[in-house]
């Protein structure tokens, strides 16, 4: 039986009926479906948390109560809740940006992307020597702007926080 999609190897790459057809030799790394699966149910776990998190806040807000905080006090649990909003946001970005370094100094080493035995959320052209090189050298790039980017941002949370204490 073969087919698009269909890997007869077990080795997860495929050749593309588009590419058999016009006589080039083009692999397509096959995507694995419960990788995808786990991948989108942690993002949509991640968009409740955050929702269920601005929602409290949204609560805290509009409901003071009879034990109310004083204005300053109040102020300075916002910044506070603030900060943490920032560093929730900036640190897996600054962890991206880390991997993504790692990431590209594999995919030199292999001079092939994707890696072989990686698991993708979708179907992926495979990419072999200059190809290869030049992802990772553009990954890399991206990779250091990220987690400068992260490391000047949680510099300025913690600076902030400091002055704010």
């Amino acid at each position: 039986m073969s087919g698009r999609g269909f890997d007869e190897s077990g080795t997860g790459v495929l050749d593309s009926p588009a590419s058999q057809s016009s006589g080039a030799h083009m692999q397509v790394h096959r995507a694995d479906p419960t990788y995808r699966r786990r991948m989108l149910a942690l993002l949509a776990l991640s968009a409740v948390a955050g929702a269920a998190l601005l929602g409290g806040l949204q609560y805290w807000l509009s409901h003071p109560g009879e034990d109310a905080l004083h204005p300053l006090t109040t102020l300075q649990w916002l910044y506070i809740v603030f900060l943490g909003a920032v560093i929730a946001l900036v640190l897996p970005l600054a962890l991206l940006g880390l991997w993504l370094l790692r990431y590209a100094d594999a995919i030199e080493r292999e001079r092939r992307y994707p890696l072989p035995g990686e698991r993708t959320a979708r179907d992926v052209a495979v990419r072999e020597g200059q190809q290869a090189t030049a992802l990772a050298r553009r990954l890399r790039g991206l990779g250091a702007l990220l987690w400068v980017l992260g490391a000047i941002l949680i510099g300025w949370c913690a600076w902030t926080g400091w002055h704010l204490g």
